[in-house]
């Protein structure tokens, strides 16, 4: 999203060159890696993290596995839309997501260890509808509703790190198992920020006015830490360098079998997560609004340096499976974070291919509207979940894929 504190500048200000700003959280890195995200939705989903219907047996003692994992969902807008011009039809919605992993895992049978290289990528936003109407009227050239006030609130969160992770299994009684993962992180790139205001639109004006002449009163405070400005600062001479990042971060697999024919599987990524950022540049900034007011607009802060504890996002998904016959299980999957939780029913039919056992399964997830297919076999896996099948126009993807090799 554009930043909104920029968008209401320019509204209700006078053009002021002091500072030409764009975007605080769809700044040019983040949406090139948005993008980048996006594309990989073609391409990647896998089942390993959201499927346990199966437990294979392997004779190769050592294995190597990549796994990528990407989901997202925009309610207000589709997705494509969301970050870039919001030209479509306003929904209802107060967040915005993607979330994506990428790890190579190396293990062997001769030891419950295994060693993993991993990558993450975290974006979530959340907002009141009052902040989403304001943004939208803005883009599209409608004038807001007259008499009336917008509270405001923005909350962004940014991650991408690369780091080592090192897990140890542990055998449970009655066929359960138990695997943390320890990971170290170092930070590529980071941000998270908060804006808060109020505003309040006349009583009366002339429908042939600008949006500038719709606005009564407004006040917006903007507190935000970035390894990169996100909103032109350097315009002004700002040019800091490039904070040092690491971290750590709890990753946490459960699976096992409940009574009749029942599995359960847990995979819990990022809790208990921290980044910690040296002399991470910060830009606050208060910004007040008066038509009657003489100036009609002040704009007071301050751009500095502070270190940064940074929680980092967590994401939680669930599994839990009843088979009902050889070749039939019906579950429930689901996708917890920050911001929202989502539930899919799961058809899972169990055949065999080249005498290897295949699951191949249809998911629903009735909240979005979105609809899956899934394939899983022994030494690969790939999914697909969309609420469109026009990229585009779609607000919910989910796709994610893994691929084994044993020797």
């Amino acid at each position: 999203m554009l930043s909104l504190f920029i968008i209401l500048i320019k509204i209700i200000s006078y053009d002021s060159s002091v500072l030409n700003l764009k975007l605080l959280f769809n700044a040019n890195r983040s949406q090139a890696s948005l993008q980048l995200l996006s594309a990989l939705l073609f391409i990647s989903y896998s089942l390993n993290s959201h499927a346990q219907a199966d437990t294979y047996e392997y004779k190769k003692p050592y294995n190597i596995q990549w796994e990528t994992d990407i989901t997202s969902y925009s309610p207000t807008q589709s997705i494509d839309s969301f970050t870039d011009d919001w030209d479509e039809p306003l929904e209802n919605g107060d967040f915005a997501y993607i979330q994506g992993r990428s790890d190579i895992r190396y293990a062997t049978d001769q030891s419950p260890l295994s060693y993993a290289l991993n990558y993450r990528y975290d974006y979530l936003l959340s907002f009141n509808p009052a902040t989403a109407q304001v943004y939208w009227d803005y883009k599209n050239n409608k004038l807001p509703s007259k008499n009336r006030r917008y509270p405001l609130t923005l909350t962004a969160d940014y991650s991408e790190r690369l780091g080592f992770g090192i897990a140890n299994q542990f055998e449970l009684p009655k066929q359960w198992q138990i695997t943390p993962q320890l990971n170290i992180w170092q930070g590529l790139h980071g941000l998270t920020g908060t804006l808060k205001g109020d505003l309040t639109t006349k009583t009366a004006y002339d429908e042939q006015r600008k949006l500038v002449d719709t606005v009564s009163v407004a006040t917006i405070d903007l507190s935000y830490q970035y390894d990169k400005p996100a909103l032109k600062e350097d315009r002004i001479g700002w040019q800091p360098n490039k904070p040092n990042g690491i971290g750590y971060s709890l990753d946490l697999h459960i699976n096992g079998k409940l009574r009749y024919d029942t599995t359960l599987m847990v995979d819990a990524y990022d809790i208990l997560g921290k980044m910690y950022w040296h002399d991470m540049p910060m830009t606050d900034y208060n910004f007040n609004y008066s038509a009657i007011g003489r100036p009609p607009y002040t704009l007071e802060g301050q751009l500095s340096k502070k270190d940064l504890s940074q929680n980092l996002p967590w994401h939680v998904q669930t599994a839990i499976e009843k088979r009902f016959t050889p070749a039939w299980s019906l579950g429930l999957h689901s996708e917890f974070n920050d911001v929202t939780n989502l539930h899919q029913v799961a058809l899972t039919h169990h055949t065999q291919f080249k005498h290897t056992p295949l699951a191949i399964t249809g998911l629903l997830e009735p909240q979005t509207k979105a609809i899956g297919l899934q394939i899983k076999h022994k030494d690969f896996g790939i999914s697909y979940l969309a609420d469109d099948l026009n990229m585009n126009d779609a607000k919910r993807v989910a796709l994610n894929f893994f691929v084994r090799h044993d020797w």
